[in-house]
């Protein structure tokens, strides 16, 4: 993809936005800082791949989502499903901003990057396997490129084995894979500490992919991720 497509409603003699139709908050600031230069017209147009990597270094090179304590405010998923904190919190994967992929999931799979505590959700969540190697992938789109300091996972249901070997990793083609930390034996996770937030040191790089691959049986003897 060398270009992505962005609507635009202008028209007022000044050449502000009047109206930005998209989901997207990049893509939506990327709108607000170029359409100063088109004036009294109304199309759908086109910002080539150079112009958003601009865009996106104006923007967002640099930008630091610090981590202070679970389930704040300061994430990166938070960020874009409050579409960067101007909007109650819904869960970006049903609004289309990352695609969520796995090995085989019972439950619904958006609930993977759902605020569970924070929405005192209740029943079962989601679970991946049970194939050996379970794996769960987040995408974050053509647009995003992020460089991980830390990650957060919560144990989904009481009634699953507790995770014990995984690895974390990040990619920018969905195929070869670079290794950011690596969990073995594992006893993070109990029934009654359930969050747990993993540093994530020297990351070499920016990533488009991050994927959990299980690399060890979780508690019970099942090949599962379960959190």
């Amino acid at each position: 993809v060398t270009s992505v497509t962005f609507k635009n409603k202008m028209g007022n003699k000044h050449g502000k936005v009047k109206h930005v139709e998209s989901n997207d908050p990049y893509k939506a600031r990327c709108i607000s800082l170029v359409s100063g230069y088109i004036r009294d017209v109304q199309v759908d147009w086109v910002i080539s791949e150079d112009i958003g990597r601009l865009c996106f270094s104006y923007f967002y090179e640099g930008q630091l989502f610090e981590y202070k304590k679970d389930y704040d405010q300061n994430g990166i998923l938070y960020w874009l499903g409050t579409h960067s904190g101007t909007k109650p919190w819904r869960n970006p994967a049903e609004q289309g901003l990352v695609t969520l992929s796995s090995s085989g999931v019972y439950g619904d799979v958006n609930d993977m990057v759902d605020r569970r505590r924070g929405t005192q959700r209740s029943g079962c969540g989601p679970m991946i396997g049970r194939l050996k190697n379970a794996w769960f992938q987040i995408d974050f789109g053509e647009t995003l490129r992020i460089k991980p300091m830390y990650y957060s996972m919560e144990h989904c249901n009481s009634g699953y084995g507790l995770m014990r070997g995984w690895t974390f990793e990040g990619s920018n083609d969905g195929k070869d894979w670079m290794l950011l930390r690596k969990h073995s034996k594992d006893h993070s996770f109990t029934y009654t500490s359930t969050v747990h937030t993993f540093k994530v040191d020297d990351c070499p790089g920016y990533y488009r992919y991050f994927r959990i691959l299980a690399t060890e049986k979780q508690h019970h003897g099942w090949w599962e991720i379960t959190a």
